[in-house]
């Protein structure tokens, strides 16, 4: 089926890029309260990141792990497929929240669109 996501074990392991990253990635992040990583479309940055995080333990440490998404579909997609790779139903460990939408309560990691984050940073600075 076309634009159909891989199976799962195709993105385990060392397949994605950010893969080499990851200790030194978790590291940046727990040295500083936040962090904003960059890089191409496809390499793990919003569904392996978040997975690493919570695998060391950084949410106990700040407080929480987001990451955003410039839309709404896209936020929800990447949550959905983090649950489903951390063995989760959405909501329980791993949820969003979109304008007029969240399935969070107090997870973590969680997705978070930017037309939500932003009118939240503004009013929260430490965010």
């Amino acid at each position: 089926m076309l634009g159909a996501r891989p199976p799962l074990p195709a993105m385990e392991g060392g397949a994605l890029p950010i893969r080499r990253h990851r200790r030194a990635l978790v590291r940046a992040v727990s040295e500083r309260p936040f962090l904003i990583v960059t890089g191409e479309t496809g390499s793990g940055k919003s569904t392996q990141l978040p997975k690493y995080l919570y695998e060391a333990g950084e949410e106990l440490r700040h407080g929480a792990i987001g990451v955003t998404q410039p839309r709404r579909v896209a936020t929800i997609s990447v949550a959905q497929r983090v649950a489903e790779e951390m063995g989760c139903a959405l909501g329980s460990v791993v949820g969003y929240q979109v304008r007029f939408d969240d399935c969070s309560s107090e997870v973590r990691p969680r997705g978070v669109g930017v037309g939500t984050l932003l009118p939240r940073a503004v009013g929260a600075p430490s965010l």
